[in-house]
């Protein structure tokens, strides 16, 4: 890449109402608070002039500077001095490396940002090069299937699962299975995800669930997640985020799995008709997939172990234990 030496540049003065609100062509930034930056302008003034480049048709692309920009427009200033910096590079790949190493000097990025570099990059060079020269440089493997993740990101998320990406709240798996469904189908699951603040195991689990019951009863996404029992989950229930999403996630396992749901039922009765020894636990295999099931018992000193088993042993209800899948067929 071929630049001249930006520092040569003369700075020129831009009415801010020539850029647009939304990043352009070269824009890299998303989901930021401008906050901070607009406090130290004010503290200190504007420091480095943002990178500008004019089109053939006199429109104002900003290169690097868009936080900066959109800083001062928070603040009511009219226009900026900025470094036009249209005839400094060889083509619009190279401006962008410029605002690209500039950014990657000062700030770490988001998921949403290396979504929009990588993206952008691809516009301009061949997809091996970006995996090989520019992946790295975001902190990312040297893989395509990931490539392939975060360039359909850009493309395939609306704003408010983008800004959940970005802010933390949407992991990067969730994201990916909610780009294999429709639009409606991404926006009825993302509202859910948001609302009810699931974690990022949660995330996952729900939307497989949620895909399962779909395919299951031939009903699209949103119709699913519009009926009962989902619509009690969001009002008129005196839960807290965590406990909503607890229960939730309990009411999706047992619409899945009907058997399995009436097996744990079969077991946690039988386990509260045996009143066990405090101290004693009885633990069932996982799906009840394995037949060995698990006894737990604490206890002080041997004595108390000697009462605790005799009294086990007297329990003629330990005979009612079997396999809860035989009960449920």
């Amino acid at each position: 890449m071929k630049t001249r030496k930006i520092f040569e540049i003369p700075v020129r003065w831009v009415a801010l109402a020539d850029f647009q609100d939304e990043p352009g062509i070269y824009g890299m930034s998303f989901g930021f608070d401008p906050q901070p930056i607009a406090r130290s302008i004010e503290a200190v003034g504007l420091i480095n002039a943002p990178l500008v480049e004019r089109d053939s048709r006199g429109r104002v692309e900003i290169v690097s500077g868009y936080r900066r920009i959109m800083a001062l427009k928070r603040l009511g200033w009219k226009k900026v001095p900025c470094k036009d910096i249209s005839g400094a590079a060889a083509s619009q790949l190279d401006l962008f490396l410029v605002g690209l190493h500039e950014n990657l000097s000062t700030r770490p990025f988001n998921t949403v940002e290396k979504a929009m570099v990588l993206s952008r990059l691809s516009t301009w060079m061949p997809e091996d090069e970006i995996i090989e020269l520019y992946m790295p440089l975001l902190g990312l493997p040297r893989h395509r299937p990931t490539f392939q993740i975060y360039t359909a990101l850009e493309r395939g998320l609306d704003t408010r699962a983008k800004l959940s990406l970005a802010g933390g709240r949407l992991s990067l798996k969730a994201a990916g299975m909610l780009l294999d469904t429709d639009e409606k189908s991404r926006k009825a699951l993302i509202e859910w995800i948001i609302n009810l603040n699931l974690n990022f195991n949660q995330q996952l689990q729900f939307i497989d669930m949620i895909l399962d019951l779909s395919y299951n009863n031939k009903c699209p996404i949103p119709a699913v997640l519009e009926d009962d029992p989902f619509k009690s989950f969001i009002s008129d229930r005196p839960l807290n985020l965590p406990q909503r999403a607890k229960a939730l996630m309990r009411e999706i396992r047992k619409l899945c799995f009907p058997r399995l749901a009436a097996a744990e039922r079969s077991f946690k009765g039988t386990l509260s008709r045996l009143n066990l020894p405090d101290g004693v636990a009885l633990q069932a295999p996982a799906y009840f997939e394995a037949p060995d099931y698990l006894l737990q018992v604490r206890f002080k000193k041997g004595r108390e172990l000697r009462e605790k088993l005799r009294a086990l042993s007297e329990m003629t209800e330990m005979d009612q234990l079997g396999d809860p899948w035989e009960e449920t067929d």
